[in-house]
Parts: C-alpha cells; sequence; structure tokens
C-alpha cells in the first residue's frame, strides 16, 4: 500500500514537472536568438550540454564521499540516478521539491534518514561556499574589466563575503568542527576531508558552468571578446541569488535578471539576453536529458 502511494505521488511529480518544465521552454523559446542552436553550432551545443551532465556527476560523487563519510555504503551508480532525476523536480514552484524528492528516493534506496539529513545540510553550506568564493575570486582574477562593472559585481558579491567568511570558518576551523561534532555527538558528522574534497568538486563545477557560459558568449556573432573569469564570476553571484530565492522554481527568472545585470556593460543589452536565455535553455535541455539518463540507470540496475 505504502509503495503504491510512493508510485502515485512520483507520477504526480513527475507530471507537474513536465508541464512546468515544456512551459518554461515555450515561454522563453520566441526571446532565444536561435543562432546558438544553429546546425552551424551542433558541436558547440554538445559540447555544452556534455559538461552539464559532467556537472550533475561532480554533484554525484561530492554526495557519495559525504554519505560514505557518514557510514553509509551507496553505490556510485545509485547516487547518480537519484541526483538526475530528483534535479528535474526544481522546476516545481517553490525551489525545493527536489531536495525532497531526492530524500525521499534516497530513503527508498536505503539510506538512513539522519545521514541523509545530515548530508544534505552540509552539502548547500559546501555549495553556497563554493559559488561565493569563486564568484569573488574570478572577480579578483579580471584584470580587463572598468571600474564601473567591477562596481557593479561588487554591489551583489560584497554582501555575500562576511557569510561566506562565517561558512568556511565552519568547514576548515578545527576547533569549530570539533565543537560541532561534539555537540553534535549522536549523529555522524562527515570528516573535515571530506568536506574539503567536496568544496573541491563543487569548485570545479562551478568552473565549468563559465566554460559553458564561454562557449554560448564564443558562438553568438558580434561577441569580440570571451572573458572566461568574468563570466564564471557573474554566474556564481547570479547562481547564489537563484538559489536563496524561496519560492522560484529552479531559481527562474531571478539568475537571469542578476546575470544580464552584471553582464551587460561588458556584453550589451541585447546579448546580454541573449546569453542568459541561451544558458538556461542549455540547463533546461540538460535537465531533461538528465532525467532520462537516470531513469535508464535506475532500469539497469533494478533488472541487474
Amino acid at each position: 500500500m505504502l509503495n503504491k502511494g510512493y508510485r502515485w505521488i512520483g507520477g504526480i511529480l513527475v507530471t507537474l514537472c513536465s508541464v512546468f518544465f515544456a512551459a518554461y521552454l515555450l515561454d522563453n523559446w520566441s526571446l532565444l536568438s536561435m543562432s546558438f542552436f544553429s546546425t552551424n553550432n551542433i558541436t558547440t551545443l554538445s559540447i555544452a550540454l556534455i559538461l552539464y551532465l559532467v556537472c550533475f556527476s561532480i554533484t554525484s560523487l561530492a554526495w557519495y564521499r559525504l554519505l560514505l563519510s557518514t557510514g553509509q555504503t551507496p553505490q556510485i551508480a545509485q547516487i547518480t540516478a537519484i541526483i538526475l532525476i530528483s534535479q528535474f523536480a526544481k522546476y516545481i514552484p517553490g525551489n525545493f521539491s527536489h531536495h525532497v524528492g531526492r530524500a525521499v528516493l534516497a530513503r527508498r534506496n536505503g539510506l538512513s534518514n539522519q545521514s541523509i539529513i545530515i548530508t544534505m545540510a552540509y552539502e548547500i553550506v559546501i555549495v553556497i561556499v563554493a559559488a561565493a568564493v569563486i564568484g569573488i575570486a574570478a572577480l579578483i582574477l579580471n584584470s580587463t574589466l572598468p571600474t564601473h562593472s567591477i562596481n557593479n559585481i561588487s554591489k551583489f558579491a560584497l554582501p555575500l563575503f562576511m557569510i561566506t567568511m562565517l561558512l568556511i570558518l565552519v568547514l576548515v576551523n578545527r576547533k569549530i568542527y570539533n565543537y560541532i561534532k561534539a555537540f553534535f555527538s549522536q549523529l555522524l558528522i562527515p570528516s573535515r576531508q571530506t568536506l574539503f574534497e567536496c568544496y573541491l568538486l563543487y569548485t570545479l563545477s562551478f568552473l565549468l558552468f563559465g566554460v559553458i557560459l564561454s562557449l554560448i558568449a564564443w558562438t553568438y556573432s558580434g561577441t569580440e571578446k570571451t572573458n572566461f573569469w568574468f563570466l564564471t564570476s557573474s554566474f556564481s553571484i547570479a547562481w547564489i541569488l537563484g538559489f536563496i530565492t524561496p519560492g522560484a522554481p529552479a531559481g527562474l527568472g531571478i539568475r537571469e535578471t542578476v546575470l544580464i545585470a552584471l553582464i551587460a556593460p561588458i556584453y550589451g543589452g541585447g546579448l546580454a539576453l541573449s546569453l542568459a536565455v541561451t544558458l538556461r535553455m542549455v540547463t533546461s535541455l540538460g535537465d531533461g536529458l538528465g532525467f532520462l539518463l537516470g531513469l535508464i540507470i535506475r532500469t539497469i540496475k533494478s533488472n541487474s
């Protein structure tokens, strides 16, 4: 009876995700400069999609390492399927359904509630820290930006700086870490080494998003230069604000608005809009492909 209820809930969630996914594609298709999706750019589009799927692999590996550190013994293919399938639920309004979906799928695969909650909580902290640090660091590495552009990004980046420093202390300071571990003595807290490994993995993920956005910018005619560090910094900051905004499915609208505001002074308003919408279209297509791939992996695992 319980399994039947799970299947009904799963079916409803998939249907809702599919509706919101399709609606978003239709709403934004008319805004998109189609040159990126032309046959001339099919190779670039394929590379961008592959890199986006690699980011899923990085997320899966990071969560796998966190779970191992809390005493769980999952399989990497199992974790990858959970990540790929649950990620599709981020298109449901509320910006939390994919977390709930992941927790439900993980529980159904035998993972303990304690480990699921602890590892997902740490993951949120680590990914925000990674995004903030790479956003600020990439801004510092930018030596070619005009002053007004740096000031524009700073309006978004600097308020995150103090919060980021506090979160980093939680991750790397031995005394604070030991205090947290002692306070939650009944819980299995991931090791500091694992936390640092996951931080590096998520940093790599945001760098790959910078590559994806750079590829998109490079394909558009009129783009004389592609500033990788500038685009990486802008995306990381926009991602944080989209991620922490409650109610917006997958940060829809928030991330694009911030990204456009950040890159428009360099690329111009029209091109900035095309870059932001194209990136969203690429990630939406990637989410759809990832969902199908997750179902395939889960089916193969079930039949093996």
